[in-house]
């Protein structure tokens, strides 16, 4: 499971001296959903042919058969 953290949270989560009870503390705070997007990206991240080291391949990429998709997760 990924962990999101806030800006702040991330120094934190980074200090050498950081025990497991902060660190327990830093996991309990959910990162805001309301900050979170999410946008399809171009199948050339996994191309065994093509670059896939090229930015490009992270803007967001516009498949049809997921238009009627509006959420990350399927519910």
């Amino acid at each position: 499971m990924p962990c999101v953290l806030t800006p702040e949270a991330e120094q934190a989560w980074l200090h050498e001296k950081l025990n497991e009870k902060q660190t327990l503390e830093l996991l309990a705070n959910q990162y805001p959903a309301d900050h979170m997007h999410s946008h399809s990206i171009s199948k050339r991240i996994t191309s065994r042919s093509e670059p896939s080291d090229t930015p490009d391949v992270l803007s967001p990429f516009d498949y049809p058969e997921l238009a009627a998709k509006t959420a990350l997760f399927a519910e």
